[in-house]
């Protein structure tokens, strides 16, 4: 006999009821589900800094570990093996598209990590390439100060919702952005792209992911629809408010970039499930 999960008998009987007493035991769900990833983040901490070694035991660790709560804001897990590999499969699949758009990391000058978290990335890329001068730029000024406090090698800054970067025009040769236009909605994604152009040197590269529609199960029948967003209360005051999970018909994200590019190149699923997007100005 098939046992069904907790979560699927909550929204079974969340369908049961009107509307006002639906959005209460959602609200209530995701208290719980926040109090709980909580309490989990602060029993991990505690465990892998009284007993470092335990901890890390399976792990090669040339560079710290982010605590927990830091791990799970960049990609909804704590495990300290999946952080690492995730990592390491981006660094991979990055020096692939940047040797693809004609620009290696290992001949770039200044590379900046848009959206760098707590270094997921790029802990992987400077280690690889310590000729390079990287710079992490992100909104989480916790993830920052970590990072500022343990990555050394490379420098770290905050930025806001909003552009501007505190950056000059034309400041790097190479931009990357994974996984955070697949966070952002249509107008911030449009901001982004000209921010991003304008800190990029004439024949400079820019990579940056994207979900495509097909992902959500979408497809575009209007300028409007060309970004689905989809929210959820659920990490509420872990991430940002506007933080939302992006869609994007390549149809708008060529057309967008386009504008500030001199070529534009998009490869379905070309960093595992998300589309890459290959950009030289």
């Amino acid at each position: 006999m098939p046992i069904r999960t907790p979560a699927l008998d909550l929204k079974q009987i969340a369908k049961q009821l009107p509307d006002p007493l639906r959005r209460v035991l959602w609200s209530l769900h995701h208290r719980m589900f926040r109090w709980g990833l909580h309490a989990t983040a602060a029993l991990l901490n505690f465990r892998e800094q009284t007993f470092p070694s335990a901890a890390n035991q399976d792990h090669d660790l040339r560079l710290p570990v982010p605590p927990p709560l830091l791990r799970y804001r960049v990609g909804e897990d704590m495990s300290v093996s999946r952080f690492l590999k995730v990592g390491q499969i981006s660094s991979e699949n990055l020096t692939r598209l940047f040797k693809q758009a004609g620009s290696p990391l290992s001949t770039s000058r200044k590379v900046l990590d848009f959206g760098c978290g707590c270094g997921r990335t790029l802990r992987w890329v400077m280690t690889a390439y310590p000729d390079v001068a990287f710079t992490g730029s992100d909104v989480d000024r916790e993830a920052i100060e970590w990072n500022s406090a343990n990555l050394a090698g490379a420098r770290f800054t905050t930025n806001g919702e909003w552009p501007r970067l505190a950056f000059s025009d034309s400041e790097f040769d190479g931009v990357y952005a994974i996984s955070v236009f697949t966070h952002l909605d249509r107008e911030h994604q449009i901001a982004w792209s000209e921010e991003l152009a304008r800190i990029i040197s004439p024949g400079g590269v820019l990579v940056l992911t994207v979900h495509g529609l097909a992902l959500a199960g979408a497809t575009a029948t209007s300028p409007v629809e060309s970004v689905l967003c989809r929210r959820t209360r659920k990490l509420q005051g872990i991430h940002p408010d506007w933080y939302q999970t992006a869609y994007n018909a390549e149809s708008f994200t060529v057309e967008i970039l386009r504008r500030y590019f001199s070529t534009v190149k998009y490869a379905k699923e070309g960093f595992g499930y998300q589309d890459a997007v290959l950009c030289r100005k």
